[in-house]
């Protein structure tokens, strides 16, 4: 494997971003993204393939299948209600 690429679902492959190798097999990316759900494929050697280790999956309008990835709004601290004393 020479090349991989985190890319969105077809046909915006242009916007694929480049992942970096861990040269142990493994690739990563870190991205920064808003709350929302993400479709998006691995690009590996130019061949459009699911992530394996996606917990979600939807079809793909191309007859394949797009990897889901949600991320969640950032959670609210935690509060307290209290009484003063009289």
């Amino acid at each position: 494997m020479n090349t991989t690429l985190l890319g969105p679902p077809r046909p915006a492959w242009h916007q694929a971003t480049p992942m970096v190798s861990l040269r142990d097999g493994r690739w990563v990316k870190q991205l920064a993204l808003p709350p929302g759900s993400y479709e998006y494929c691995l690009v590996v050697d130019g061949a459009w393939l699911p992530d394996p280790s996606a917990k979600e999956t939807t079809p793909s309008p191309f007859g394949g299948v797009n990897a889901v990835l949600r991320v969640p709004p950032p959670s609210q601290p935690d509060t307290v209600e209290t009484q003063r004393p009289a």
